[in-house]
Formats: C-alpha cells, structure tokens, sequence
C-alpha cells in the first residue's frame, strides 16, 4: 500500500494534490474486512478520511 501511494505522490507537471478513493462492499463481510484493513494502513502512513457525498446505494 505504500509504494502505491508512494507512486501516486511522485513529482509530475501540474499534478498539485493526490486523492485517493476507497470504496467500500458492506454487503460481503470479506470485502468489508478488507477495507478496513486498508483504512487502518492508510491511518498509519497519516491519510485523513472523509465521506463522499452524493452516496448510491445499488440493491
């Protein structure tokens, strides 16, 4: 998870701002736990989280 991130913060013209985008299955516990997971290791490496507004929801 690192060296992505690391990627994406490398120099480039006209690149000013990195955002990564985490999607989220709670549907399947496993897709869930693995969220969290990258959650929790992005946390670490000092990424802050925000919620996406405009939410769908498929069924």
């Amino acid at each position: 998870m690192s060296q992505y991130a690391g990627r994406l913060h490398r120099e480039a013209d006209g690149k000013q701002e990195v955002t990564i985008y985490g999607y989220l299955d709670t549907g399947l516990p496993m897709l869930e736990r693995m969220f969290r997971k990258r959650e929790k290791g992005y946390k670490a490496m000092g990424y802050q989280f925000s919620a996406a507004s405009g939410q769908t929801r498929l069924l």
